[in-house]
């Protein structure tokens, strides 16, 4: 009797566990451009590993792409920084440049807290797992997308967006910073803390979520889509 009541409750638990497992997608607009926020899978243990195959999954779309992570080298021990920084100068399919920060495109010169990898990939998604960072306290990592893979950005020119970034990311009732930046590529994509955003057009929005919830049915995971538009 005992046992039965035992399996009876593993049964139930199962069942409670297993509806537990949601994804919570939020979709705005700034102006005429889609705000789309993906919160962190409730009930699962492995959001990093869905985060990655959705962003691989998802990113592989575009030819070019162009991004900027931040690394605050207090959140690694001393291994996992060097086999990350090694890891990040080894990859075959990026261009990788280190400057001070996200903003600032002067080569690192000396040994810092703080810095900053900007990656140029052609082609190519393998380089996510290795380069981009979930979860972490310091400025968030971002990804511009573009259609055409003959497009070039310096360093430079890559900082001075990120900065235009950073001044809306600071003071989001300043649309008109974003709305210019939104123009410059076909989406923008940033992660901070525990939850990824995608700024893009309407048609692209749709395959955002066709995404979303391909990777979500894998995993078991009921999407609830809210709209605050």
């Amino acid at each position: 009797m005992a046992a039965t009541i035992c399996t009876r409750l593993g049964e139930i638990m199962s069942l409670f566990i297993k509806k537990q497992k949601t994804w919570e997608v939020y979709l705005d607009t700034i102006r005429e451009i889609q705000l789309i926020e993906v919160c962190e899978p409730k009930g699962c243990s492995n959001f990093v590993a869905i985060y990655l195959d959705f962003l691989q999954t998802l990113l592989k779309k575009w030819p070019l792409l162009f991004a900027s992570q931040v690394i605050d080298i207090r959140e690694f021990t001393t291994r996992e920084y060097y086999n990350y920084l090694s890891t990040a100068v080894n990859n075959q399919d990026i261009s990788m440049s280190i400057t001070k920060s996200m903003t600032d495109s002067n080569a690192l010169t000396q040994y810092e807290n703080n810095f900053s990898i900007h990656v140029v990939s052609k082609n190519s998604v393998n380089w996510i797992p290795s380069i981009l960072r979930f979860g972490t306290v310091s400025w968030p990592h971002i990804v511009y997308c573009y259609d055409e893979n003959d497009k070039s950005i310096s360093a430079e020119i890559l900082c001075q967006m990120n900065s235009q970034f950073k001044s809306w990311f600071q003071n989001p009732s300043d649309d008109e910073q974003i709305v210019q930046l939104s123009k410059k590529s076909s989406m923008i994509y940033w992660g901070n803390d525990y939850r990824l955003f995608f700024l893009s057009s309407k048609q692209t929005m749709n395959y955002v979520i066709d995404i979303i919830e391909q990777i979500g049915k894998e995993n078991e995971l009921k999407i609830k889509l809210f709209s605050t538009a």
